[in-house]
């Protein structure tokens, strides 16, 4: 999955589009996903208060 995600942002960025990625070393397990999601967690919120 992570050659497809890299190549995708790489045709995006040729094709002019602004690109930010982060390639994270592991699985999709559930230890994964909560890790994740706590970390992120923050920055969602902000977003949905628009702040």
């Amino acid at each position: 999955m992570q050659r497809e995600s890299q190549a995708l942002a790489v045709r995006l960025s040729a094709l002019g589009a602004p690109v930010t990625t982060h390639f994270y070393a592991g699985t999709h397990s559930p230890p994964y996903w909560a890790r994740e999601f706590h970390r992120s967690l923050p920055m969602l919120l902000e977003a949905l208060r628009g702040t």
